[in-house]
């Protein structure tokens, strides 16, 4: 795989095929060639977390020295993040502040839908526009749907703005002190009966939260559409994780057909934890021969039994791996393969991206 004039590496996949891991082992590498580079990182695991030193604290940002190499990483924090973009919008403190104290927003900044993926996106946006990095590479958010971070603006700002959600709430937006007085009898009829069932309390604060919001939503809605812009920048490229097995292979397929969808530019496939099996094979009788034997001829037997269990394995994984090669041909495939150990330290990195980038 080459990464020849893109400044920016997208890693994304679905969850538990080693993402954080190969972006990390990206990030290395690219800090061997580059002076200033930096990895984001969304949801690193403890250990690798701890072997990178990577901050404890989300937002935070810690730098890695490696042999001469300096490499700065930071892990991604939603809320404060959400918090810029609208004090970014909001044209007064004052007019921010009233959105930050909205219990509404408190509750969206961390659990509606698409929140966690936007201001990731969000994140690298800023990284990429404000900062003079030679090279970025981030960690796209665990998710169970193909490329969900790149619908996530869209999501947003059509929740946010959207009319029928607007018209909802109207009388809570409009009736002020007296509450549901003076509007309409459909309103008030309606608005009672959406507050039975989902609480006037929330629908209060929603309604707040929106006329707060109201001034800030096309400037939103444009930066959404500057984000998507940059992750069609050429200078942009994606790289798809994927484990050696068909469930994981099919999720890849449907990444890879979601970025030629929206003008992405993939990089390649990184086939992640490729497992070796010995090639040597012993007869089924020897096997048995030995199983019966001494203690040393047992362990033995086990061992060749082992080995069986990997070929078949590997069989099945090479049989997966080529059906998608050969649905997708024009694909670049990287194979990396499983390490004895699991990836904690930067050794291991620089081991996966020795695979990763040649």
């Amino acid at each position: 795989m080459r990464v020849d004039g893109k400044r920016i590496v997208v890693v994304c996949g679905s969850g538990g095929v080693g993402k954080t891991t190969v972006s990390a082992a990206i990030a290395l590498r690219l800090a061997e060639e580059r002076e200033r580079v930096t990895v984001l990182a969304v949801d690193p695991a403890k250990r690798l977390a701890t072997a990178l030193g990577l901050p404890k604290t989300p937002g935070e940002r810690a730098t890695i020295r490696v042999q001469g190499t300096r490499l700065e990483a930071q892990v991604l924090d939603t809320k404060r993040t959400f918090d810029e973009l609208v004090e970014r919008h909001a044209g007064s403190k004052e007019s921010a502040q009233r959105i930050y104290d909205n219990r509404f927003y408190k509750r969206i900044a961390d659990t509606l839908s698409g929140t966690h993926e936007y201001m990731a996106m969000e994140r690298l946006y800023e990284l990429a526009t404000t900062e003079a990095w030679d090279g970025i590479v981030i960690d796209t958010p665990p998710t169970r749907s193909a490329l969900s971070f790149l619908d996530a603006p869209k999501r947003m700002t059509d929740f946010l703005g959207g009319q029928m959600l607007r018209w909802l709430l109207w009388p809570y937006r409009k009736g002020g002190r007296m509450g549901l007085r003076g509007v309409s009898l459909g309103a008030q009829a309606f608005s009672k009966t959406l507050g039975r069932i989902t609480g006037t309390e929330l629908l209060s604060d929603l309604g707040q939260f929106l006329a707060a919001f109201e001034g800030m939503y096309d400037g939103f809605k444009q930066r959404a559409e500057a984000v998507l812009q940059l992750m069609r920048d050429p200078g942009t490229g994606f790289v798809v994780v994927t484990a050696p097995e068909g469930r994981s292979l099919e999720e890849a397929g449907h990444f890879v057909e979601r970025l030629a969808e929206a003008g992405m530019h993939l990089m390649g496939v990184v086939v992640n934890r490729w497992r070796m099996a010995p090639a040597l094979t012993v007869p089924e009788a020897v096997t048995a021969a030995l199983a019966a034997g001494t203690p040393s001829e047992r362990a033995l037997a086990a061992t060749l039994d082992l080995g069986r269990n990997l070929q078949a394995l590997e069989r099945r994984e090479r049989a997966a791996t080529e059906a998608f090669a050969g649905s997708t041909p024009e694909v670049p495939l990287t194979f990396v393969p499983q390490l004895p150990l699991d990836v904690h330290d930067v050794a291991g990195l620089s081991e996966i991206g020795g695979h990763v980038l040649p």
